[in-house]
């Protein structure tokens, strides 16, 4: 069928068929359809096309006007075939027949004596009808919600009776048309009522008996003819013989109805995939989803308001309050506000356009999406002169946040020609909005009440709204609608009262009753009815699926949904059969008539799913279901939970859900699920019958062979309704759990969010914003959050690139983080089912790691909370990263009060206020604060009404110690209440330390004396004076040891022993630091690691507190201070602030080299620094803080002492060694990830060598040769005296080439460095040829082949006499005896060394440029890698002869082939605009992996450091060093090509990096101190 005959049709995203036939006909091969046919028809629809199928098979024959809406429903809003007739000629009854056809008809009857009683009461006469008519009595008493028996006889008593009207009303018709009463055009329109006219795909099926064939005949020659020519149609017929007695057998049924399925399937397929080419492109940017849907919602509400003029006075610049009650169109106007600002006003100028901002948040019905909010997780500011987006502020947006927004778009706009339009939906729910209002506006603010309609205009309306349906009321309905209109006249009642009387007949009992009073009460009335008809479970669990949903429901889904319930299906339809396995859907045709009932009070919309998405119209429908269906909350939570079984796809595939059906037994019948079992009367039968609901399949993003690579990428086919409602309902039905481990934490989840261009909205709930969710996984919640939002600008723009960037970033950290495994295996999985890509086998971690923020100014720790208080007095606490910053408050009996310091007393926090108030808090009860009474009512402090400053305070089991600034005494507080008790020293107290059991309290003073007080009795025990007088700035008391150390203001440490009593120390040493005078700025003291830091400006010194010897001492950068450091937890790191730099360095203690440096978001202020129990804590003076919990995963990372310059590796790829330019070469094992030797040399390591057999290491430093054994891990021998530049080992590891530039290249035994020969002539470029008797190399333009056992030239390859010189060269290890040479004009030969003979090939394209340096060949010769350029490489086709070029993003720097030649891999730099973006990503490199065969990429990663050098091993591994020192490992999968690293499955390297390289002690080689003679043949 051409596309043509569809018409002029709306593109939608479903396909909507509708299967004519009798219900009696083809029960078999319509249930063939439904069951085989349509499923997998709507599977290729959602996977290929983004579309949905909806087939509609009545199971029971509709009325004429409800068969004609579904139609036309099915023809207008289908994207594709819409109709799939099976041919019939039954004549079903007509609807409604006008007064003067009818009596005709009884007249004709009555004349010919043909008794009309069957007619009679068939047919009602209807007065409400405009043109008074007969109507059928089964539509009259359905329409007032009389429900039929369906009971067997009943039914079988109806049918008789339709069966005689029909024929009375057949033959009255044949009457009228004999006697000329009635025209033959008339009378068919009656006989044409049971045909299908609009055909747009014909199925036919004829059973012909052996003596029928004139019907046959007429039929194929005469109607389908006529059928095809007339309506462009696909039509096949299929002729089928039969006895006439029994019809079809078994076996011919069987196989007709398996070839119709075939056929129609085939068929149905094609004319889909003619019709939508291409994917149905959704929406994938948040922004433009949420504008979108916004102005299609405007459009839905939109009325004949218009708010132009009041836009264009511009001088006025008053503000428009617009006010009333419920049902009065405050939201109608509001929608079509926000349509008319789009437009421009007719003064503006036409080249600029109004901005505006909505605020749609108090009718739930006008959001296009709930919350979480589509935004940008790293929101640009509002720039000047630019349009502002319409967006949704929803209501749970902090104030703060909210005034930052408008306060931006205020100082931007606006301007003459572009006004700031502000509608604010749901003011009155601000306190004092409005008097806020009219005080700033006292006489220019308009103020528009919308109030209800007047009766009659509510009657006018009804009356017009009936007369426009072709329907009235009579004269006593019409007093009752009055009286109701009168009692309630609000515009949506009479909507509803217009809905009621639409289905009135004259005979129809109509009570005041019948009308009730208000919206809700009508609405609860209109559902009622509703139940009556379509049946009591269907409606309530219909209505109740459309208000639990998010967004709305498609009718697709809603019948999806319906059928998964088993109580839809338990209640209103019926198993037959004995078999415990079926297949059962509730029919799609019965939610359509339901649906039909409601179409005044449903809308729909497309942006935010594709689908069209059926809305409530009006809130109150939503109010009104849940109080009627859903008031017990765990049939909510139960109905969510089957929600979130759906949109997670739990019963699709096939996969039977399980139907317990228990019901009372007769004594000898059977269920009606067909169970032969006999039980007594007062037995209950209880069955599970395993159905298969035909649900469809919910993956994250729709996936097809043809449509994958394209459509994909682009995020058009991604599954908007699974990742929108899902979450939803898993949250509502409380499945917390299954919530976070398996979808958010899901790979998939998360790809199909960011495809979909809700990057912001994962971010969110990554971070929990919403304070209900139950979090189990904070900690791996907040590290992807923190990742996403690291890599956002990229992820942005590339989606597809997620599963590489986070496997890049995440894989350092998987032994911290052992829950997200699964998350790294999903990886390799979507990398697998791909076919291509690049696997990380092993990545050091960033050098910016991920942080977790939040707002908060002063701070300190306890417990791992974070209490803070804020220059306004107020304070706050931070608990954990996935929760918001709570206010602390007191109680409401306590005054309020302003905070004005917070410390931790190692239990509990202790806030000071300005009043002098002590409050103690518990962190895990933040609501009850403890007053510390009376500690300024001693006589310490009487007469003083300054602020006293609390210096510092210890808490023990039973006290409270606290020390004030600039006094000399502490006050203990027994517990909070009571007068506390003032110890008194002779100086101000500068720190205080108890002992263990909590008895002594000993007291730091100014002038360097320490003070020991016995608590429980109240007495000083003893002083020990400091012969310097410093001031004391901290006590360690270590009891095991019997020691008290004593820290001063200049960093020294006095040593005093309190072995046997405490109460007679005795002065043991003193440390002194240095002889600077600097004082101290902190200290940090780990008791687990007996480790002390003390942080001075210009130096940090580390203490072993157990034998108090000094570990180590770090000095500052030049030009740079110190101003605070701390020990990490494990104690190989310190962190450090320095003067005028706002990042937080990370030192290795072990090799002192600085190995991190953490962004605190602040680009000038110096942030504090602070630590928890698992991380370290940052907060800058503009009040971010950020979090950081993997700095000793990430600072402890292997790396050597420079930029790694080379690497080599073994054949299998399990070893491989790199160099640094130091005197260290270390030797890595792939399978730990760490390294396990390290060769040292006398001297820097200029080359690298790794014999072909893996059995030595060859190394030049310092003009000398070094040979390892690897197996015995020893260095064998020495060369000395070398000027080698390079060294070149024989393919059968026998022996070695050193080349010198000047003098002799000597060839030596590699066994044990005796020289073979030495070579004159220095070969530039030179290679040792495969077999291993030939070095072939440059010489002045020729290329020349040297004996290896002479050291003469035995061949030379030169084209002197055509002014050409070789450039390039490489050897065919798989013929070796040629070689490929390429001259200076482009020109390709083949040398055949042994014979001395050349064949010139072919020409290079003289516009192709040659790079020498970069030219490489692969083994079997087929690809010949030729240069690299801005934008990619170029590559020459050794057997076609044609060169290819293939771009990578940014300019490639370092390519290198695979040593089979099949792939080669590009290490890039990015552009210029791309370097320039501030994030981690964009301005590092980008390694690149291409296919030579067919220039494909296999994959791209981005590297998230700066990389020195590439390798890549015969077993498909790649080794990248990079500048800082560390090396990465990645592996090829390529699928397509059938190449994989083999060696392990990538699976068991998953997480081997869970131990922490600071524990794994390196194997220190060192050289031989005795050398070889220069070249000696003896070995000493």
């Amino acid at each position: 069928m051409e596309h043509s005959s569809l018409g002029s049709r709306p593109c939608t995203s479903r396909v909507k068929i509708y299967l004519i036939s009798n219900p009696e006909d083809s029960v078999v091969e319509r249930r063939a359809l439904r069951e085989t046919v349509f499923p997998r028809l709507r599977e290729h629809c959602r996977n290929t096309h983004g579309l949905d199928l909806m087939s509609s098979d009545p199971r029971r024959w509709p009325d004429q006007r409800t068969r004609q809406q579904l139609i036309y429903e099915c023809q207008n809003n289908s994207n594709g075939p819409y109709l799939l007739v099976g041919y019939h000629t039954r004549m079903i009854y007509k609807i409604s027949v006008e007064v003067t056809e009818y009596q005709l008809l009884l007249q004709v009857c009555q004349h010919a004596g043909i008794t009309t009683s069957a007619l009679e009461e068939a047919y009602l006469r209807d007065e409400n009808s405009i043109l008074p008519s007969y109507c059928l009595r089964t539509r009259a008493c359905r329409s007032e919600g009389h429900v039929e028996s369906n009971s067997p006889l009943y039914q079988s008593k109806r049918r008789d009776k339709g069966e005689e009207a029909l024929k009375v009303f057949q033959t009255a018709l044949g009457l009228c048309v004999r006697d000329g009463l009635m025209t033959q055009e008339r009378a068919h329109d009656y006989l044409r009522s049971g045909k299908a006219i609009v055909c747009v795909f014909v199925c036919v099926r004829v059973c012909v008996c052996p003596s029928g064939d004139h019907f046959l005949s007429q039929l194929c020659d005469d109607f389908l003819p006529s059928l095809i020519t007339s309506s462009k149609l696909q039509v096949y017929t299929t002729t089928t013989e039969c006895n006439s007695h029994h019809g079809f057998t078994t076996a011919r049924r069987r196989a007709y109805t398996e070839s119709l399925c075939l056929q129609v399937y085939s068929d149905l397929v094609d004319l889909v995939d003619r019709r939508n080419p291409l994917p149905v492109r959704h929406l994938n940017d948040a922004l433009a989803l949420e504008m979108a849907a916004q102005q299609e919602l405007s459009g839905v509400f939109s009325r004949l308001y218009d708010i132009k003029t009041y836009l264009v006075e511009r001088a006025k610049q008053r503000p428009l309050v617009v006010g009333g009650g419920p049902c009065t169109g405050k939201t109608v106007l509001l929608a079509h506000c926000c349509q008319q600002v789009k437009c421009l006003p007719s003064n503006l100028d036409s080249n600029h356009e109004p901005c505006s901002a909505e605020n749609h948040h108090s009718n739930p019905n006008l959001r296009s999406r709930t919350d979480p909010k589509p935004k940008d997780p790293n929101p640009p500011e509002p720039r000047p002169k630019q349009s502002i987006p319409s967006q949704y502020f929803e209501p749970d947006l902090s104030q703060s946040w909210l005034k930052d927004h408008l306060s931006s778009l205020l100082s931007s706009f606006p301007t003459p020609n572009r006004p700031v339009v502000l509608i604010l939906d749901g003011l009155d729910q601000i306190n004092d909005a409005l008097q806020a209002i009219q005080l700033h506006y006292p006489e220019c603010y308009s103020f528009v009440e919308l109030k209800s309609m007047e009766s009659g205009q509510c009657i006018r309306m009804v009356a017009s709204l009936l007369s426009l349906s072709g329907r009235r009321v009579t004269s006593g309905q019409q007093t009752l609608v009055n009286k109701a209109l009168g009692s309630c006249s609000q515009i949506f009642y009479a909507r509803l009262l217009h809905s009621q009387t639409l289905h009135w007949t004259s005979d129809s009992e109509v009570m005041e009753s019948s009308l009730p009073n208000g919206v809700h009460a009508s609405i609860s009335a209109l559902l009622d009815v509703l139940e009556q008809k379509h049946g009591s479970t269907l409606v309530r669990r219909c209505l109740s699926y459309l208000t639990l949903s998010r967004t709305g429901l498609t009718e697709a889904e809603l019948t999806d949904l319906l059928s998964s319930d088993d109580e839809v299906l338990m209640t209103q339809y019926t198993l037959r059969g004995q078999a415990r396995s079926c297949r059962l859907r509730v029919p799609h045709v019965d939610v359509e008539r339901l649906l039909l009932d409601l179409r005044m009070f449903l809308r729909r919309r497309t942006v935010a799913a594709g689908a069209p998405l059926l809305f409530w119209v009006c809130r109150h429908f939503g109010l009104v279901v849940t109080k009627k269906y859903l008031g017990c909350h765990e049939l909510r939570e139960q109905l969510h939970s089957l929600m979130a079984d759906y949109f997670n796809g739990r019963w699709a595939f096939g996969n039977a859900k399980p139907l317990i059906i228990t019901r009372k037994s007769e004594p000898s019948g059977t269920t009606e699920l067909g169970s032969s079992k006999t039980n007594t009367a007062s037995e209950t039968a209880e069955m599970a019958v395993c159905i298969d609901r035909q649900q469809p399949c919910q993956p994250f993003v729709f996936r097809s062979s043809d449509a994958l690579s394209s459509a994909c990428k682009e995020g058009s086919l991604v599954n908007l309704r699974r990742i929108i409602e899902l979450p939803h309902h898993l949250q509502e039905s409380k499945r917390w759990e299954e919530l976070e481990r398996k979808l958010l934490l899901s790979l998939g989840f998360q790809q199909a969010m960011v495809l979909a261009g809700l990057l912001g909205d994962l971010v969110d709930m990554l971070m929990g914003e919403k304070r209900s969710q139950v979090v189990t996984l904070p900690r791996e919640r907040a590290l992807l959050a923190s990742m996403l939002k690291s890599t956002a600008c990229i992820l942005q723009s590339s989606p597809e690139e997620l599963p590489m960037l986070m496997e890049c970033r995440l894989l350092p950290f998987v032994g911290i983080y052992q829950e997200l495994e699964v998350y790294i295996q999903e990886i390799e999985q979507e990398r697998r089912r791909r076919g291509s890509g690049i696997s990380v086998v092993l990545c050091p971690a960033s050098s910016i790691l991920p942080s977790i923020q939040c707002s908060l100014k002063v701070a300190l720790t306890a417990c791992n909370v974070v209490v803070g208080v804020m220059e306004s007095g107020i304070a706050w606490m931070w608990r954990s990263p996935w929760r918001e910053v709570e206010e602390l408050s007191l109680s409401n009996k306590q005054l309020k009060v302003e905070f004005s310091r917070v410390m931790s007393t190692g239990r509990r926090i202790l806030l000071s206020t300005y009043c002098n108030m002590l409050l103690l808090l518990a962190v895990t009860s933040p609501e009850m604060f403890v007053e510390v009474e009376g500690p300024l009512e001693t006589e310490e402090f009487q007469g003083e009404t300054n602020q006293h400053m609390v210096e510092g305070c210890v808490e023990t089991e039973e006290h409270l110690c606290v020390w004030w600034k600039d006094k000399r005494f502490v006050s203990v507080f027994r517990g909070a209440k009571g007068k506390p008790q003032n110890f008194q020293c002779q100086n101000p107290v500068t720190c205080l330390v108890c002992s263990d059991d909590g008895r002594f309290m000993y007291c730091g003073q100014e002038t360097g004396a320490v003070a020991l007080f016995d608590i429980y009795n109240t007495n000083p025990v003893c002083e020990c004076s400091n012969p310097n007088q410093n001031a004391i700035l901290s006590i360690i008391l270590c009891e095991e040891q019997c020691d008290m150390a004593c820290v001063d203001i200049t960093g020294n440490i006095m040593l005093w022993n309190v072995d046997g009593s405490p109460t007679q120390p005795a002065f043991q040493l003193e440390c002194f630091s240095d002889k600077g005078g600097n004082s101290v700025l902190n200290m940090d003291y780990s008791y687990e690691l007996a480790t002390l830091l003390v942080c001075k400006a210009q130096q940090i010194t580390l203490w072993n507190t157990c034998e108090w010897v000094m570990l180590g001492q770090f000095m500052t950068p030049q030009g740079k201070a110190f101003l605070h450091a701390l020990l990490a937890q494990e104690g190989h790191l310190f962190l450090a602030l320095l003067q005028s730099c706002s990042l937080v360095l990370v030192w290795n203690i072990s090799s002192g080299e600085c190995v991190l440096s953490l962004d605190t978001c602040s680009s000038t202020s110096v942030p504090r620094l602070l630590k928890t129990a698992s991380g370290f804590i940052t907060i800058t003076p503009h009040g971010c803080l950020s979090m950081w919990e993997v700095i000793n995963a990430a600072g402890m990372s292997p790396k050597m002492s420079h930029g790694v310059s080379q690497v080599v590796a073994d054949e299998v790829g399990e070893k491989f060694y790199t160099a640094d330019g130091s005197i260290a070469v270390w030797g890595w094992s792939l399978r730990t990830g760490d390294p396990e030797v390290n060769f040292i040399h006398d001297g820097p390591v200029e080359k690298l060598m790794l014999s072909p057999d893996n059995s030595h290491l060859v190394s030049v430093s310092g003009g000398d040769i070094y040979v390892w054994h690897l197996d015995t891990r020893q260095n064998i021998f020495r060369i000395r005296g070398s000027s080698a530049t390079d060294i070149l080992i024989t393919p059968n590891s026998k022996f070695a080439v050193s080349l010198c530039e000047r003098g002799l290249s000597p060839v030596w035994n590699l066994q044990n460095g005796g020289v073979v020969c030495h070579i004159q002539l220095y070969l530039d470029a030179a290679k040792v040829s495969p077999e291993s008797t030939f070095l072939i190399g440059l010489h002045q333009g020729d290329l020349l082949a040297t004996n290896l056992w002479s050291g003469t030239v035995s061949r030379r390859f030169s084209h002197a006499a055509h002014s050409e010189h070789v450039v390039a060269f490489h050897m065919l290890p798989q013929q070796p005896d040629f070689v490929l040479v390429m001259g200076s004009s482009g020109v390709v030969y083949t040398w055949k060394v042994p014979e001395d003979t050349m064949l010139q090939q072919f020409q290079l394209p003289r516009s192709f440029s040659i790079q020498p340096h970069v030219i490489q060949t692969s083994s079997a010769g087929s690809f010949m890698l030729l240069s690299t350029n801005n934008d990619g490489m170029a590559y020459l086709d050794l057997s076609t002869h044609q060169t290819c070029s293939v771009k990578v993003e940014g300019t490639a720097f370092a390519v290198c082939l695979d040593k089979a030649g099949r792939y080669a891999v590009c290490l890039s730099q990015p552009s210029a605009l791309t370097a320039q973006c501030s994030c981690d990503v964009h301005p590092e490199s980008v390694l690149t992996v291409i296919r030579l065969a067919d220039g494909g990429k296999v994959g791209m990663l981005r590297m998230c450091k700066t990389p020195l050098t590439v390798a890549v091993c015969e077993q498909l591994y790649v080794y990248v060093g990079f500048h800082d020192g560390s090396v990465a490992v990645y592996s090829i999968l390529d699928l397509i090509n059938k190449q994989e690293c083999s060696v392990r499955g990538r699976d068991n390297l998953i997480g081997l990096k869970k131990h922490c390289f600071c524990g794994t002690v390196l194997m220190r080689l060192s050289p031989l101190a005795v050398f070889v003679g220069s070249y000696a043949p003896d070995i000493i």
